[in-house]
């Protein structure tokens, strides 16, 4: 039921700015900020979620298609790598798909805007990781695996278990 909200506001931020009338700006715009505002939220102290919900209901509203394909792409590299890097993999997949529909100025842009909204919640907490001397790898594991350690990578986990299966 969480999830459903979370799309639901990035959707009706995109959807209230396209119904009043307001230009594409204001639609990314609008979009952008359903993500800031769950990402850091003031109603908890600034706190909230990783944001990529609300980014995907603000999709929705922008484009459809773009996020039913590259939803696909996220379960499939979810399923294989983990889900952190399904979620990475998610994201460059919108903005390919943003060029090759030729739907970059309001698909692409909204995502490129977002992208650092997402990617520096996935640092959090970031104090923990000032000064950056010497937590090169703390940054690529919470960048690319949304933890502090390397968790590894679920094909490896299918082949051990096809290896014991066999066995």
């Amino acid at each position: 039921m969480t999830g459903l909200l979370d799309v639901g506001k990035g959707y009706l931020a995109v959807w209230l700015a396209r119904y009043l009338g307001f230009p594409s700006e204001i639609q990314i715009l609008a979009g952008a900020s359903a993500v800031l505002g769950h990402n850091w939220s003031c109603f908890l102290k600034f706190a909230g979620g990783r944001g990529i919900g609300t980014f995907s209901g603000a999709l929705l509203a922008f484009s459809p298609k773009i996020l039913g394909l590259s939803a696909l792409s996220f379960g499939f590299f979810a399923l294989i790598l983990n889900p952190s890097l399904g979620t990475l993999i998610y994201l460059g997949t919108i903005i390919f798909l943003s060029i090759y529909f030729n739907q970059f100025g309001m698909t692409g842009v909204f995502t490129f805007l977002s992208l650092p909204l997402i990617l520096i919640k996935r640092l959090s907490p970031i104090k923990e990781i000032f000064p950056i001397k010497g937590k090169n790898s703390l940054i690529r594991n919470r960048l690319l695996f949304d933890y502090d350690q390397w968790v590894g990578l679920r094909i490896k986990k299918f082949q051990k278990w096809n290896k014991l299966k066999k066995n």
